[in-house]
């Protein structure tokens, strides 16, 4: 009988950067992130989507 092998959830993803230029963009990405954010009225849900929706698709 076999022990099963642990998995980590789905939504955990590994970000392995690797060179200087994809480190800078990574840094870039999560800056305009939070200058997005920044700009969002604390209520407004569609705002904050949106700027997850812009780093999401930066990264």
């Amino acid at each position: 009988m076999t022990t099963p092998t642990p998995t980590r959830p789905l939504l955990v993803q590994e970000h392995v950067v690797t060179t200087s230029d994809q480190r800078e963009h990574h840094w870039d990405a999560v800056d305009t992130y939070f200058t997005c954010l920044v700009t969002c009225d604390l209520e407004d849900r569609e705002c904050s989507t949106h700027c997850v929706e812009v780093l999401r698709l930066s990264c």
